[in-house]
């Protein structure tokens, strides 16, 4: 199972319950619910406080960020379509040899034909696939999407420039190792993380002396 309701869903039956719950208040909407728009709804029904966390389990859909709905009703492709769909994008995955992220999404489907977070909630209804915290769409056979993590690609970019990058350099190279853009917001956020230090006079950021020290050790 997938789905919980944060501490206070300590039991299989209480997990199950609140899935059921979740795909009732879907369903009887009638239409895609924000995941706001849920909470309210199990909190006036069950009472529980905590914040709720939903996952795209069959049926409930990711149809996009932070909207679910119920396949088949919610999205273009009905469940009829979805084998032959799903093969298609598993020899295009597989054609590929690597990882999809969640922006190039496009290279696995005609454009419109549904979104993005649809297309990984369908794919993941197939145990041949699988999704990563990096938010990329791989094949289990592979053991892993065969995608560097955008940290590491940051850290490297960092090390190899043997100087300080300004915030527009690092967003450009590491766009340009991972093949993709990137949002700079994250990365802003992800610097400190690496161990990289600012240089507030010259507006740039590097990895230390002593974090290089300490991964050679």
């Amino acid at each position: 199972m997938s789905w919980r309701y944060s501490s206070e869903a300590n039991t299989n039956e209480d997990r199950v319950e609140i899935y059921d719950l979740i795909v009732d208040v879907i369903s009887v909407s009638g239409k895609p619910l924000r995941t706001r728009e849920i909470e309210e709804e199990i909190r006036r029904t069950r009472g529980l406080s905590r914040a709720l966390q939903i996952f795209d389990v069959d049926p409930i859909i990711r149809v996009a960020r932070g909207l679910w709905g119920i396949n088949d009703r919610d999205i273009s492709i009905k469940r009829f379509q979805q084998p032959e769909f799903i093969e298609a994008v598993y020899a295009k995955l597989h054609a590929r040899g690597n990882g999809v992220h969640l922006s190039e999404a496009s290279e696995l489907i005609a454009e419109n034909q549904i979104s993005q977070w649809a297309l990984f909630s369908l794919c993941k209804t197939d145990p041949r696939f699988s999704t990563d915290i990096g938010q990329n769409l791989y094949l289990v056979e592979w053991g892993g999407s065969r995608r560097k993590p955008m940290s590491r690609v940051m850290k490297e970019v960092l090390e190899n420039a043997g100087r300080g990058l300004s915030l527009d350099d690092i967003y450009y190279e590491t766009g340009l190792e991972l093949g993709r853009p990137v949002d700079c917001r994250r990365i802003s956020v992800m610097l400190s993380g690496i161990g990289a230090t600012f240089n507030s006079t010259l507006g740039t950021w590097s990895i230390s002396e002593l974090e290089e020290e300490l991964d050679q050790l």
